[in-house]
């Protein structure tokens, strides 16, 4: 039935009005017995007359006639039937000594009477439906609301409209405060601001107990639309919800629409505080044989829960303020060992092959230990249900197939330099005009390489032609340039980390499209320059002489280690790089860079290939990439790890707080002692020749222990070792 119709009532059986066929004659019947009167009238004949007469003067036969119908049973009628002339018919005639024998034609007439009120009441409520229909035709029923919004007798758009008018300060203005469970929020309600200038990402994530949101962090909006569209819906779906909407009225729930991928990095956070990592049943490929890797249930912060969650606070405030604590809950598996395992026996068969790869007269294969190396894995939702996917890695094929090119001067001629123009960055490339279509060959594998068939797949592509000048993509797409390497951090996302986090977004938009000419070389600090306040770099956690402190820039040295290990990893050379004064459990062991523009600390490195190199940065809410791209070498770097010397032991700092009790104490920074530590990089060329070797040596300060007490409070300063430490009173 069209939900802007009216509906059409339902006819009523025949058997249940008028009777017909069978049972009409039989009805029939049966009214003509019950419309009999109590004592049917019969005229007496004179022969009956005599006979009666007779029977009156007869005492014995009286007595007989009583006797005979005592125990017969049969009426006075029947009697009076057996007295008739033989050529008279016979009557029915009903007996009145049965109460229930009331008139059945006064019964059948009352039962008109009801079927024919029923029949008049169902015609009326069909008539009102159809008016109701006509009269709401393309407009919400009547006491329907979207949250506290009514939109009874609207149409859509209005009410569409209305929605966007009741609730749209509300989400503009929205500011929620979530907890991590109702533990989160009682620590929170006495934690004191999280230190995290020089601490894991790990170390804080631990630490966390709050996060306050906004709706441009959520990515919020409004579907006034889809509120409006399931209100004007209520109620059409019969008769019987049509008269439940009208007597008792329906709220359609509202729940704020958001970006899912700012959801689920905040549900992530918040899991780091309390969730249990899920980890999906996958595959794993190593030597050339793909084997299964165990999966296990978590518990983790649902998205869609802590969405209704925002959402419900949000719009039951007219503020758009409050509070929301989240929850854990279980969270299944979505890939099984079975799938796992179907997903590893299609690999393992297309590794078994290996595969070709066809250019003219040379043909190059890549074996299974080869391909191998290029497979990764995707799960793919589709109506609820999950598939493991395998796939193939196009940039590594391309990196398998540039150097065959390069080895046999196919496209050795061909070099690149970057310019930074209005319409993005341009490559103009030179020397040969052609080059082998790499691109092509890679976006044939994965179908080439997971066909099913024993003999080995193989994959033909011939040469493209090179535009004199081409955008960034189409550079990439063509194999004319790659990515030579990229690094990413992680940073925390929280109230206390804001400062921070702005110092770094600002920092890599200042260095990201640096263009390092062929034996040329990078400085941070000329790239970059000061961190000064009127660029809008803010006050941040910082560590000065072993304790934690502010200052303005706080957190660039965090761009400047993302930088330095895509630097390491491409094999370039270092000219100059210093380690942080803390070591920093985050970046990879004697791999992070300071830099300080004041004391002309720097990060500098050389471009060693003869093309343009450009760095390109990018960032999220909790990380930062820093990205090489150019004409690679194809290095490949190695690093051996010393082992840890003791180094500097930490102070104890008492500091006196006077809004403490006296005699109450407690470790506000735990200390930690210096320490040192070498590394050794080695980069090899194609061939597996040395190209150089460096030794970066880092030393990293003590972090003292600061200890807070109250006004003439006596602190321990001994280590658990009871070795005795120097303790400073401020």
């Amino acid at each position: 039935m069209p939900t802007n119709s009216a509906p059409t009532p339902r006819r009523r059986s025949s058997s249940s009005g008028r009777p017909s066929g069978n049972n009409a004659s039989r009805n029939t019947s049966r009214t003509r017995q019950g419309s009999a009167s109590t004592r049917p009238s019969v005229r007496p004949s004179v022969a009956q007359k005599k006979a009666s007469g007779q029977r009156k003067a007869s005492a014995s036969g009286r007595k007989d006639a009583g006797a005979a119908r005592g125990k017969s049973g049969v009426s006075r009628n029947a009697a009076v039937r057996s007295a008739q002339p033989a050529k008279q018919p016979a009557r029915s005639i009903t007996s009145t000594n049965n109460p229930a024998a009331a008139p059945a034609h006064a019964r059948f007439k009352a039962l008109r009477t009801v079927l024919a009120a029923v029949a008049g009441l169902v015609l009326l409520m069909v008539l009102a439906f159809a008016f109701d229909a006509l009269t709401t035709h393309n407009r919400i029923y009547a006491n329907v609301k979207v949250g506290t919004v009514d939109v009874g007798g609207m149409t859509t758009a209005e009410a569409a409209n209305a929605i966007r008018q009741a609730y749209g300060t509300r989400v503009a203005e929205a500011n929620v405060t979530v907890y991590a469970g109702q533990e989160g929020k009682d620590a929170a309600a006495t934690a004191t601001a999280v230190q995290d200038a020089d601490q894991s990402v790990e170390e804080v994530a631990a630490q966390t107990n709050s996060w306050q949101v906004t709706a441009q962090d959520l990515g919020l909006w409004i579907p006034a639309e889809d509120w409006a569209q399931a209100a004007y819906e209520t109620g059409r779906e019969g008769l019987i919800e049509r008269i439940q909407t009208s007597v008792f009225g329906v709220t359609v729930e509202p729940v704020l629409g958001a970006d899912q991928t700012q959801l689920q990095d905040l549900a992530n956070s918040i899991d780091a505080r309390m969730g249990t990592p899920r980890v999906n049943w996958d595959i794993a490929v190593s030597g050339g044989v793909a084997s299964v890797t165990p999966g296990s249930d978590g518990i983790l912060v649902n998205p869609a829960t802590l969405q209704n969650q925002v959402s419900a606070v949000v719009l039951g405030n007219e503020d758009g303020r409050g509070e929301v604590i989240a929850h854990v809950e279980s969270a299944p598996v979505l890939i099984t060992q079975q799938q796992a395992q179907d997903a590893a026996d299609k690999v393992n068969a297309a590794l078994a092959r290996g595969i070709d790869y066809r250019y003219g007269e040379y043909t190059w294969h890549a074996d299974g230990n080869t391909a191998g190396e290029w497979i990764y894995t995707e799960i793919v939702e589709d109506n609820g249900t999950y598939q493991l996917n395998a796939l193939v890695n196009q940039q590594e094929v391309k990196n398998f197939l540039l150097p065959h090119i390069a080895e046999n001067s196919f496209v050795s001629n061909v070099l690149v330099t970057f310019e930074n123009t209005d319409d993005g960055v341009m490559v103009y490339p030179y020397g040969d005009s052609t080059m082998p279509d790499v691109t092509n060959a890679a976006v044939q594998t994965a179908p080439a390489l997971f066909q099913e068939g024993a003999a080995t797949p193989a994959v033909t592509f011939g040469d493209v032609e090179l535009p004199e000048v081409m955008s960034f993509d189409e550079a990439l797409s063509y194999g004319v340039i790659e990515r030579i390497s990229t690094y990413t951090t992680e940073y925390t996302n929280t109230d206390y980390t804001q400062a921070r986090n702005t110092n770094i977004h600002l920092a890599s938009e200042e260095i990201t499209g640096s263009i390092v000419a062929s034996g040329e070389t990078w400085s941070y600090n000329e790239t970059a320059g000061d961190s000064t306040a009127d660029k809008g770099y803010l006050s941040a956690g910082t560590i000065i002489d072993g304790v934690y402190s502010e200052s303005v820039g706080g957190g660039l040295c965090q761009v400047a280690t993302t930088v330095f290990n895509a630097v390491y990893d491409a094999g370039f050379t270092v000219q100059e790089r210093h380690n942080h004064s803390l070591y920093i459990s985050s970046y990879p062991i004697g791999r992070d860079a300071a830099i300080d523009y004041a004391s002309n600390m720097d990060l500098v490195w050389q471009n060693d290939t003869n093309s343009d190199v450009i760095l390109i940065m990018s960032y999220t809410e909790d990380t930062v990439t820093a990205s090489l791209y150019g004409v690679s070498l194809h290095y490949t770097v190695t690093t051996d790890v010393g082992d840890w010397e003791e180094g500097e032991k930490y102070e104890i700092i008492v500091k006196e707080d006077e809004t403490l009790p006296k005699g109450y104490s407690y470790v506000d920074t735990t200390g930690t002692d210096g320490s040192e530590i070498s590394i050794v990089q080695t980069v090899f060329d194609q061939e597996g020749n040395v190209v150089f070797s460096k030794t970066y040596h880092s030393v990293y300060d003590p972090k003292d222990e600061v200890v807070k007490c109250g006004p003439e409070t006596e602190v321990n300063t001994d280590r658990n070792n009871n070795e005795e430490k120097t303790s400073t009173r401020q």
